[in-house]
C-alpha cells in the first residue's frame, strides 16, 4: 500500500470510529498540554453544552466545568501532565456539568497519554459521555481491574450499565484483552458478525472464528504485540454467521491502569469489505478527478501545505508556467522562482490560513518560458482543500489565461480613448449617441457649449437632456440612420436650442454618421455639426443689403456691372445691357466694341491698371458708347473696385455705370457758347470759368451723392423698414373694429412712438448727410475753447450726475469748426449717458504730439502723415466689449435696447465721419464696467 492510500484508509478508519461513538452519544476529545487547548468534535462539544465542535484554551475549557469540580479536576490534570514514560497510559476522570435545562449531569472522560520521545507527555485524547448517577466523590481517577470476563461485565453492569450498552449498539466491533491477551470482552457487533456464543468467543475462542489460512499468522501477530506491548494490526478473513466470508482488520492497543500498571489490550475490528469498496470508490473518484483535472480546458493544480508543494497539476498549468512534470512534488518557489515578489505566494498562503478563497481578474503574471521572461494575464480562483476533519491541507489553483482578451481589451480601450481624445479636440462640435435611446455616449466641449448644456448631459437620453428638439426634425432623422444604417448630411439646418434660458434659432451643417461594429450592425451615431449662424445672418442681411442696393440703383437710373478675371467675361445689369446694345454676359473681347474709339484704349488701360495690387484696385473714368444696335450715343461715368485673393491675385471688377450724357452735352454746348463769344465776351471769361468751376463741383457733388445714395439706401432698407413695418400693422390693428376704446389708444400710441422713431432716424440720417458734403472750410480752430462752450452746453447734466470733468492743455489745429463741436458734443453725450449706476462719473481730455510710428503702433495700420496731434477722450462709464469695438462705428448701430439707452445710435458714425473728412483716424479701447477712451489722431503736417 502507498503512503498515499494509507493516508486515506486511516481517515476512513478514523471517520467511522467516529461515527460510531457519535452515534451512541460519545464524544470525542484532545488536549494538547504545550498550547494548551483542548479539542472537542461535535458530539463533545453538545455534551459541554457547546453547538459546534470547537478548539479551546484549556482556561476556557475549565469555566465549562460546575465550578465545586472545577479545581480538582485541573490538579488532578496538571499532575498527569507531569507524568513520565514511554509508554501509552491510560486514565480517567470525572466532572460535574450543567445542562441548559439547568439539571446537574455527570460526565466521564476517558483517554490515554503519549509521550514524546524525551519521555514528557505529549498529548491527552479519549472519549467523554454522560453516566447517569455520579459517584461519591466529585472528581477522582479509576481503574480498569483485571478480572475475568464475568466480573468485568458484572463490575460494568453496575456502574457503566450505559456505556456498555453504547458499546454494544456500536457498528464496529470492540473488544478488550487482559494482560496476557486473552479476550476478555466483545461487543454484541462481534458475536453477531461470528454467529458464535459469548463463551466461545472469550480467552483464545476468537481464533476460531478466523478461517484456516489466516488463523495462524493473526494470532502469531497479536501474541507478539502482547509480548512487546505494542501496537497490535492484522487483516483477516472470518466466515459470519449467514456463511459470507468477509475480510475484517483487527487492531489495538495496550492500556493501562490509573497507576501506570499494565493492564491489557483494547481494540476494534472492522468489516473490511466495506473499506476495500470505499477504497475503489476512492481509488476510483481520485482516477476521475485526475482525468477530470487533465482534460480540464482550463489550467488546474493541486499545491499542499504552506508550502504550497506541487502534487497534482494538469498539462494546461504547465504550458502557463511554462515547466514540464519534474516540478511535482517540489515547493511553488522553487519551480517558479519568478513569482517571488509579485505577490502569488502571499495571496495562496493567506487563503491557506484564513480558509478564505480568493478570486483574481486580469491580473498580471511574469513567468518564464523557455529562459525569456514574458508578461501574461490570468482569471484564477485560490480555493482552500480540507480533510475529513475539516482542517486545510493545501491550495486547488484554477487558472484561465485571458492574456489574449487583456490586449485586446487594451487595444479597443486605447483605441476607445484615441476616439474620445479625437472627438476631444475635434475643432468642431462632435457627440456620439448610442442606442435606440440616443443614450449620449460622448460629447466635447464644443458641442456641450453649442447645446448650451454642462457635461450633465452625458450618459442621458438626448431627448432628455435636449427636450426643446422635440418636434423638431432630428429625433427622426437620427432614428432613420439608426435604421437604415445610411448616413445623413444636411446644409444650413435650422435648429432651435434653449441657450442660457432662452429659447433661441441657430443654423448648423451637420452629419450624422452610422457607427457599426464587427457584425455590420449600427450601434451608435457619430454627430459633427459646425456653427454657421453668424454666417447665415450676416449672408442674409447682406442679400437684403444687396437687394436694398438693387433698389436704390434702380431709383439712381445706374447701372451695374462686374468683370470676372477667371472666365474673362462682364456682367452687366440689364439697363447697362440696354444701353450698350449687348446681352448681359459678354466675352471681354467684345465688351469694348461699342466703346468709341477714342476711349478704348485709355478705358481698356484703366482697367488693366485696376486688376494690380499696387494701384488700390480702383477705376474710373468716363467715355463714350454707341449702341450696337440703335447706334444711340450715351456718355457714361463708370466707377469699379478689384476684388483681390489673399495673395494679392485679382478676382473680379465689380462698379456701376452712369449716364452723364445730358450733363456733358450741356457742358459741352456752355463750352462751344463760351469758346464762340469769347472775343465778344471777354468781360465774361470770369464769370464762365466761375461756371466752370461749378460744373467740376458739380461733379464732385454728384460722386459724393453716389456715396450718400449708398448710405441712404442701406438705411432705408434696415432701420428706415422697422418703423413703418410696426405702422402698418398697428394701422391693420386700427381697422378691427371690435377693438375697444382703450385697446385703440394703446394702438395710436405705438403708431405714434413709431413715427417719432422715424422722425429721430431720419433728421440722424440728415445730420449725417451734412458730413459728405464740403461745403464747410478748413480753418484755425481753439480746440480748447471749443470743448468749453460744449461742456457749458452739458453744464446742467453735469451738475445732476455729480459728474467730474478734467480737461488738459489742447491745441490750435486746421479743421472744420462746427465739425469738432459736433465731435466732442457727440462724445460728452455718450459719456454722461453709459455711466454706471452709483459712481460718480469722471471725464477727461487730454492731447499730445505723436509721431508717425507710435500711431502706427496704435492703430495697428500703415499711416501717411509724419505727425499727429492724439486726442484721449475717457470716461469711467459701462465700458464697451471687445467684440463691438469696430460695430460702434456703423450707422445706427445700438448696442442696448432703446427703452435702456435713448439715440438713434448714429452719433459715433457721425464721430468717425468727421475725423475720416480730417484724414484722421478714431479707434477705442475699453474695460467692461471701467472705463472707455476713445483714441483721435488728426494729421497736423504734410503727407509722408
Amino acid at each position: 500500500m502507498d503512503k498515499e492510500s494509507g493516508k486515506q484508509e486511516a481517515l476512513f478508519q478514523i471517520d467511522t470510529i467516529e461515527n460510531a461513538l457519535s452515534g451512541g452519544g460519545i464524544g470525542l476529545w484532545k488536549y494538547h498540554p504545550g498550547d494548551r487547548v483542548i479539542l472537542l468534535n461535535s458530539e463533545a462539544a453538545v455534551l459541554f453544552g457547546q453547538a459546534f465542535r470547537v478548539d479551546l484554551s484549556i482556561e476556557k475549557f475549565l469555566l465549562l466545568i460546575e465550578h465545586g469540580y472545577r479545581q480538582a479536576f485541573q490538579d488532578t490534570l496538571e499532575k498527569f501532565c507531569t507524568q513520565n514514560g514511554s509508554n501509552i497510559f491510560h486514565f480517567q476522570l470525572y466532572a460535574e456539568k450543567c445542562k441548559e435545562d439547568q439539571k446537574r449531569c455527570m460526565l466521564e472522560l476517558r483517554g490515554k497519554i503519549k509521550f514524546d520521545t524525551d519521555g514528557k507527555v505529549s498529548e491527552f485524547s479519549g472519549v467523554v459521555f454522560e453516566i447517569p448517577e455520579p459517584e461519591p466523590h466529585k472528581y477522582f481517577p479509576t481503574h480498569v481491574s483485571d478480572q475475568g470476563s464475568a466480573d468485568l461485565r458484572k463490575t460494568l453492569a453496575q456502574r457503566d450499565s450505559i456505556f456498555v450498552a453504547i458499546l454494544d449498539s456500536s457498528p464496529t466491533g470492540l473488544w478488550l484483552s487482559d494482560e496476557d491477551g486473552d479476550i476478555i470482552f466483545l461487543n454484541r457487533t462481534l458475536q453477531e458478525w461470528t454467529g458464535m456464543e459469548m463463551k466461545d468467543l472469550l480467552g483464545n475462542g476468537w481464533a476460531n472464528a478466523i478461517i484456516e489460512e489466516d488463523r495462524d499468522k493473526t494470532a502469531v501477530a497479536f501474541d507478539y504485540a502482547v509480548t512487546n506491548r505494542s501496537h497490535y494490526e492484522a487483516s483477516f478473513r472470518i466466515k459470519k454467521g449467514d456463511g459470507n466470508i468477509i475480510w475484517c482488520r483487527a487492531a489495538g492497543d495496550p492500556y493501562y491502569q490509573h497507576n501506570g500498571e499494565y493492564a491489557g489490550f483494547v481494540g476494534y475490528c472492522m468489516d473490511l469489505n466495506e473499506l476495500i469498496s470505499g477504497r475503489d470508490a476512492v481509488k476510483q473518484s481520485e482516477s476521475r478527478f485526475r482525468s477530470i483535472v487533465e482534460q480540464a480546458p482550463m489550467a488546474i493544480g493541486l499545491l499542499k501545505g504552506r508550502e504550497m508543494i506541487v502534487e497534482i497539476c494538469n498539462e494546461r498549468i504547465l504550458e502557463v508556467w511554462g515547466k514540464d512534470r519534474k516540478i511535482m512534488g517540489t515547493e511553488l518557489l522553487d519551480a517558479l522562482p519568478e513569482i517571488r515578489e509579485q505577490g502569488f505566494m502571499e495571496l495562496l498562503q493567506h487563503v491557506y490560513d484564513s480558509g478564505e478563497p480568493y478570486y483574481g481578474y486580469s491580473v498580471l503574471a511574469m513567468l518564464e518560458r523557455k529562459g525569456i521572461l514574458e508578461a501574461s494575464y490570468f482569471d484564477f480562483v485560490y480555493t482552500p482543500i480540507r480533510d475529513v476533519f475539516n482542517n486545510i491541507t493545501g491550495v486547488m489553483v484554477l487558472a484561465t489565461d485571458v492574456t489574449r482578451q487583456v490586449m485586446a481589451k487594451k487595444s479597443i480601450e486605447e483605441s476607445e480613448a484615441k476616439f474620445r481624445g479625437l472627438i476631444e479636440e475635434a475643432p468642431f462640435a462632435t457627440a456620439v449617441y448610442r442606442g435606440r435611446e440616443l443614450i449620449i455616449d460622448m460629447a466635447n466641449d464644443e458641442m456641450i457649449q453649442l447645446w448650451g448644456k454642462s457635461k450633465s448631459v452625458i450618459g442621458m437620453p438626448l431627448d432628455i437632456a435636449l427636450p426643446e428638439l422635440e418636434g423638431q426634425p432630428f429625433f427622426d432623422l437620427l432614428q432613420n440612420v439608426l435604421s437604415t444604417g445610411i448616413a445623413y448630411h444636411a446644409q444650413e439646418q435650422r435648429a432651435d436650442l434653449i441657450v442660457n434660458g432662452v429659447l433661441s434659432s441657430f443654423y448648423f451643417n451637420f452629419t450624422y454618421k452610422p457607427l457599426k461594429n464587427i457584425q455590420g450592425e449600427v450601434y451608435a451615431i457619430l454627430n459633427m455639426a459646425v456653427d454657421i449662424t453668424e454666417q447665415f445672418l450676416a449672408r442674409r442681411k447682406v442679400e437684403e443689403a444687396e437687394m436694398a442696393l438693387r433698389g436704390a440703383v434702380e431709383l439712381a437710373d445706374l447701372g451695374t456691372w462686374s468683370f470676372d478675371v477667371m472666365s474673362n467675361s462682364f456682367l452687366l445689369s440689364e439697363r447697362l445691357a440696354v444701353w450698350m446694345g449687348y446681352e448681359r454676359e459678354i466675352n471681354a473681347t467684345r465688351a469694348f466694341d461699342s466703346v468709341a474709339e477714342e476711349d478704348k484704349e485709355r478705358i481698356i488701360k484703366g482697367i488693366g491698371i485696376a486688376l494690380s495690387k499696387e494701384s488700390g484696385g480702383l477705376f474710373e473714368d468716363e467715355y463714350q458708347v454707341l449702341n450696337r444696335i440703335t447706334g444711340e450715343r450715351r456718355i457714361l461715368h463708370a466707377q469699379g473696385k478689384t476684388i483681390f485673393n489673399d495673395v494679392g491675385e485679382a478676382l473680379k471688377i465689380t462698379g456701376t455705370a452712369q449716364d452723364v450724357t445730358r450733363q456733358r452735352d450741356i457742358q459741352g454746348s456752355l463750352e462751344a457758347e463760351v469758346y464762340q463769344r469769347t472775343e465778344e465776351l471777354a468781360a465774361a471769361i470770369e464769370e464762365l470759368q466761375a461756371t466752370n468751376e461749378d460744373l467740376a463741383e458739380s461733379n464732385i457733388q454728384l460722386s459724393r451723392s453716389n456715396e450718400e445714395l449708398a448710405q441712404y439706401a442701406y438705411v432705408a432698407s434696415h432701420d428706415l423698414q422697422e418703423p413703418l413695418r410696426k405702422i402698418r400693422l398697428f394701422s391693420d390693428m386700427l381697422k378691427n373694429k371690435t377693438r375697444s376704446p382703450e385697446d385703440q389708444r394703446i394702438v395710436i400710441e405705438k403708431i405714434n412712438n413709431s413715427a417719432e422713431r422715424m422722425s429721430t432716424l431720419i433728421q440722424s440720417l440728415l445730420e449725417f448727410s451734412r458730413l459728405l458734403k464740403s461745403d464747410n472750410l478748413m480753418q484755425r480752430v481753439d480746440i480748447q475753447s471749443t470743448l468749453d462752450k460744449v461742456i457749458t452746453d452739458f453744464e446742467l447734466a453735469i451738475s445732476e450726475k455729480n459728474a467730474i470733468v478734467r480737461v488738459g492743455k489742447l491745441p490750435v489745429i486746421e479743421a472744420i469748426g462746427l465739425q469738432m463741436n459736433q465731435l466732442f458734443y457727440n462724445l460728452f453725450s455718450n459719456a454722461l449717458k453709459f455711466t454706471v449706476s452709483n459712481r460718480i462719473p469722471e471725464i477727461s481730455i487730454t492731447a499730445e504730439i505723436t509721431g508717425r510710428k507710435e500711431a502706427e503702433e496704435l492703430t495697428g495700420s500703415e499711416l501717411f502723415y509724419e505727425n499727429f496731434h492724439h486726442f484721449r477722450f475717457i470716461d469711467n462709464g459701462i465700458g464697451i466689449e471687445p467684440e463691438y469695438r469696430d460695430q460702434i462705428f456703423e450707422v445706427f448701430r445700438k448696442l442696448h435696447a432703446r427703452d435702456v439707452y435713448q439715440g438713434s445710435g448714429i452719433g459715433l458714425s457721425i464721430c468717425r465721419r468727421i475725423i475720416t473728412n480730417h484724414n484722421g483716424t478714431i479707434f477705442v479701447e475699453s474695460v467692461p464696467g471701467h472705463f472707455t477712451c476713445f483714441h483721435i489722431l488728426l494729421p497736423i503736417t504734410k503727407r509722408a
